[in-house]
């Protein structure tokens, strides 16, 4: 699942490039509109507009996109308070996976951006939203990452070198920018 802003969604519901100049033109005339939202209903790559009373009357089934100021407003607060555990459930932690960390590129340089992460980096971020995974070590994440059949699992590791000289497995992926990660729970 990718995560994608209100700004990006009102680009691509009206079929422009995402740049300043489209947000600005393209908002205007959504903000403009009485009672219409951009939402979506299980794709967050495919925006519609609707009434806000629709919106707000079915909530676990059409959603709003995460405001650009609001992600980076939430993210100065949860530096400070510390995230609490959201994570409650394993299928929770698949989909937080699954959202965090893409074996593809989604094509949404606002949001991810490639790195390469190991099963260490992996943990440390859970540890940071989840108690489920507090007695766990990197090789047993890694197994069950690929019991759980974890999306980034099928990017083929590789072998790296460390200053330690341990030899660390690492994969490529695009991951999403911390910035936005507490934006992933409205999914859950």
């Amino acid at each position: 699942m990718t995560i994608i802003t209100r700004d990006q969604a009102i680009c691509a519901f009206y079929c422009e490039e995402y740049n300043d100049e489209n947000v600005v033109k393209y908002s205007k005339i959504i903000d403009n509109l009485e009672d219409i939202e951009i939402c979506y209903r299980t794709d967050p790559t495919k925006p519609m507009l609707l009434c806000t009373r629709t919106i707000n009357s079915d909530p676990f089934h059409i959603f709003k996109y995460p405001k650009k100021s609001d992600v980076m407003s939430s993210t100065s607060s949860l530096v400070a308070d510390r995230p609490k555990m959201k994570l409650a459930t394993l299928a929770q932690v698949t989909a937080f996976l699954d959202a965090v960390y893409l074996p593809e590129n989604p094509n949404n340089t606002e949001a991810y951006e490639p790195i390469s992460i190991s099963m260490n980096d992996v943990l440390a971020l859970l540890w940071q939203h989840t108690y489920l995974m507090s007695d766990f070590t990197p090789i047993g994440l890694s197994r069950w990452c690929s019991t759980s059949k974890i999306d980034f699992m099928t990017v083929l590791p590789k072998r790296k070198l460390m200053e330690t000289g341990q030899k660390v497995s690492i994969r490529p992926v695009f991951a999403l920018k911390p910035v936005y990660i507490g934006t992933v729970y409205q999914f859950f």
